[in-house]
């Protein structure tokens, strides 16, 4: 017989109570699932509960409740508990690919937008016009940059993302920040248009700065969708408002054949994107709001991505602030064009990489598995593979495109849009490595490799510009990145996201691409680098 346990009057615990009776086979054979992860742990014998292998951790969250249950209740909960982890985990994959086909989807219908919006604006508008609005755009973005603390990114990492005073407090911050903005247009208009010699930006930057107020109005439920990958109605939005706007810029175009259609058009197509966002997207909206705890989380992690978006304006137009001194507006509207369709392929990573990677590394990286880190290599591995072939169209065929959609004074903007692509390579492997930093919160990280890559690119675009040209310029704009995917990899390599064998490939068949790119327009190419 076994000995009695005393428990000094006390009723025998249940777990104790059945602690010498052997298990029928019923018994070891069915298991039944708890009712809730404290459920299971009312049923853990006392001894395995203080065992010296088992470390206790807070029970703070449901995934620490489900590893301790895992570990500790080894035959009642462990099948229940992957069970569940793996119904979460499809659930996420399942949530990224559907993520992934609608930001296909709005990056394409974009992209079919935005070259018919070309193909029929620079038959409408001179080059003049356009090299006017990409100075117009520089300085802001610029402005726009040089105030980012991240509202954005802030609310799809914060635990805090979904509760209304977090949100409420963030929309304060980026109503404020708007009107901020347009004095800063206000107050730029008169040095850059006398440093550019162009007058008429006097009154562009002014005007087209009211666009930094109303987009400063956009309600958070954008970035709360964003948040939870339900990209569909964000999709619907962006390609109903592209739609709108190409027909309103267009009207204008053919009615004044300047620059204002551009700048007018540029503003309705803000105000008709902001009322698509308050009716097609559900949730609560917003209202002025300030909660101090709230405002200091924001702010805490903002205050390095402020620091970030100065090196990234940097990074992004620098090509264009030193080049506008050196050519003119029509040559710096053919530039535009081409760096733009250059950058096709490179507008794809950013828009999955902010949309479907970000969330994708918020939830898998903090409890990371074997399971984990092999989804995170295969959307990865996909989108690396998506960019190597779309990228390859426009380095080996970038004259042609160009030939067949524009009319012959675009003709230059070909070998650049080459050139342009063919120096995203690096870039590319950064931002689908680097957006890992702020979805786990490390946002000081994240701005030490875009200072990096904006005083590496700073100083390759002096010496280029004073070398070689156009052609310097542009090869600058793989030096940054390429010094900066060092520091990438000395940051990420603990967090089990660096495939290094898988990077080394896709470096390989990005260097024979661009080889076979400049072997077929070489005399082109070469035309490029002369100061």
């Amino acid at each position: 017989m076994p000995q009695k346990i005393p428990h000094s009057g006390q009723m025998p615990l249940k777990s104790e109570k059945n602690l010498h009776r052997r298990p029928s086979s019923a018994s070891r054979l069915t298991i039944s699932k708890p009712r809730s992860p404290y459920h299971s742990l009312r049923h853990v014998p006392i001894k395995t509960m203080t065992s010296p292998d088992v470390t206790p951790e807070p029970l703070n969250s449901e995934a620490s409740i489900l590893t301790a249950s895992s570990s500790t209740a080894n035959v009642a909960v462990k099948p229940w508990s992957m069970a569940y982890s793996a119904v979460v985990d499809r659930g996420l994959k399942g949530k990224a690919l559907r993520g992934s086909i609608w930001t296909l989807v709005g990056y394409g219908g974009a992209q079919v937008l935005r070259l018919l919006s070309n193909l029929v604006l620079t038959r409408l508008l001179v080059p003049e016009a356009f090299g006017l609005m990409a100075l117009v755009g520089v300085f802001m973005q610029g402005l726009a940059m040089f105030s980012d603390i991240g509202i954005g990114p802030s609310i799809i990492q914060n635990k805090r993302g979904d509760e209304l005073a977090f949100l409420n407090t963030a929309w304060t911050i980026q109503v404020i920040r708007g009107f901020f903005l347009w004095l800063g247009s206000c107050v730029l208009a008169y040095p850059v248009a006398v440093i550019y010699g162009e007058l008429s930006l006097l009154y562009l930057l002014p005007v087209a700065g009211l666009a930094a107020i109303i987009s400063g109005f956009s309600p958070t439920k954008i970035f709360t969708a964003n948040r939870h990958l339900a990209l569909a109605r964000l999709t619907a939005i962006d390609l109903g408002s592209q739609v709108l706007t190409l027909a309103v810029t267009v009207g204008f175009a053919w009615a004044f054949n300047n620059v204002w259609a551009l700048v007018v058009g540029s503003l309705v197509g803000t105000l008709i994107k902001l009322s698509l966002s308050f009716i097609a997207i559900e949730g609560p909206g917003n209202r002025f709001h300030w909660d101090a705890s709230a405002s200091h989380e924001l702010i805490h992690f903002g205050k390095w991505l402020f620091f970030a978006s100065i090196c990234g304006f940097i990074v992004d137009q620098v090509d264009k602030v030193i080049l506008g001194h050196s050519l003119t507006a029509a040559e710096l509207g053919v530039y535009g064009v081409g760096s733009l369709m250059g950058l096709v392929p490179m507008l794809l990573t950013f828009a999955i990489s902010s949309k479907v990677l970000f969330p994708i590394y918020r939830a898998k990286i903090p409890t990371m598995l074997s399971t984990d880190r092999s989804s995170i290599f295969k959307a990865k591995a996909i989108l690396n593979l998506g960019f190597l072939g779309l990228s390859s169209v426009f380095v080996l065929g970038g004259p042609v495109v160009i030939a067949l959609l524009y009319d012959k004074r675009y003709a230059g903007a070909g070998v650049i849009a080459s050139l342009v692509c063919a120096c995203s390579f690096p870039r590319h492997l950064c931002v689908v490595n680097d957006c890992a930093f702020l979805a786990i919160g490390k946002s000081r990280v994240f701005a030490i490799v875009v200072f990096v890559s904006a005083i590496s690119q700073l100083m390759a675009t002096l010496i280029g510009v004073a070398f070689w040209g156009i052609g310097g310029v542009v090869l600058a704009t793989a030096v940054g990145p390429t010094i900066s995917y060092v520091v990438i990899i000395s940051q990420i390599r603990h967090l089990g996201i660096w495939f290094k064998g898988w990077d080394l490939l896709m470096l390989f068949l990005s260097i024979a691409t661009c080889s076979l790119g400049f072997w077929l327009h070489g005399d082109a190419i070469s035309g490029l680098f002369v100061p």
